[in-house]
């Protein structure tokens, strides 16, 4: 309900854009298809927090902003990639984040052992940065090529049940872009998009869905 009240708005204020440091727009993008097909939609989010909306569909004949973003999404297509959005900011970096296809897993076969040790009560912050690190709070690390990254569950100790594996998504620079990880890091370091827990890609993206909900219903 907050984040429509903000639509209405076209301004954030569930975070702080201002800590953020910005002096220029930044650009979220999503690929939503309804009966007419395919199209794209852009939030750009100004360094006030206050922000637009644009809807464009794939135009060879007439170039934008947009145009390069759009042809990412479409050679995903053909590759058979998926793409959960792009962001480009007002240099014209674009950083692309992507499925992987992994996943995260426990320290099974040691939780096995504590557990044949008579340990049943696997509790506490050491034992949770021990068993559970691959499954709570935000990593990430870089091949070089891409930032790899994973959300897990808020690490509060251990009695708090974990009900899945965490999905491991990559933070793509396109061509020569420089990567913004860590300019968007805060941006999945909320918990009003998910009841509490972190969100596994930037906020702004949520915007997006829920406009999208809206103009294409």
């Amino acid at each position: 309900m907050l984040i429509k009240d903000d639509l209405v708005k076209q301004r954030i204020s569930l975070f702080d854009w201002n800590t953020l440091g910005l002096k220029e727009d930044i650009d979220f993008g999503i690929e939503v298809t309804d009966t007419s097909g395919a199209k794209y939609i852009f939030m750009t989010v100004h360094p006030d927090g206050t922000f637009n909306f644009s809807e464009q569909t794939l135009n060879l004949f007439d170039a934008n902003r947009y145009s390069q973003c759009i042809e990412i999404f479409e050679n995903a297509k053909i590759n058979f990639e998926k793409i959960h959005g792009i962001i480009r900011d007002a240099s014209g970096n674009i950083n692309v984040i992507k499925d992987t296809g992994w996943f995260t897993i426990p320290e099974i076969n040691r939780i096995k052992t504590e557990l044949l040790n008579g340990n049943t009560k696997l509790r506490g912050k050491e034992k949770r940065n021990e068993l559970l690190s691959s499954c709570l709070d935000i990593k990430m690390f870089n091949d070089g090529k891409a930032t790899y990254y994973f959300v897990g569950t808020i690490g509060n100790g251990m009695k708090y049940l974990i009900h899945r594996a965490a999905n491991i998504r990559k933070l793509e620079p396109f061509e020569d872009s420089v990567s913004m990880f860590e300019k968007l890091l805060p941006l999945m370091n909320v918990t009003f998009v998910h009841n509490g827990q972190l969100t596994v890609i930037p906020f702004p993206f949520k915007y997006l869905r829920e406009y999208a909900k809206i103009s294409c219903s």
